[in-house]
């Protein structure tokens, strides 16, 4: 639901993101080499992080379960 709300809210604006949602592969070498994040998922964060002009906005999120587990 909140991935959701982020996805339709940046949508309005047209900023892109890129979400990963861990499954089934092993990510850890993409969550090593990123920032470190351990944080529940909400719709704010994920608009925060890809606001343009900002560090991560050109980056992409890691999700793991209910967690922002990395960004680069």
């Amino acid at each position: 639901e909140e991935i959701t709300r982020a996805t339709f809210e940046m949508a309005k604006v047209k900023t892109g993101a890129l979400i990963v949602i861990t499954r089934d592969h092993d990510l850890s070498q993409y969550v090593e080499t990123g920032i470190s994040i351990d944080a529940k998922i909400t719709s704010q964060l994920l608009i925060n992080m890809f606001e343009k002009n900002t560090p991560l906005h050109d980056g992409a999120v890691v999700i793991e379960g209910d967690r922002i587990v990395a960004a680069t």
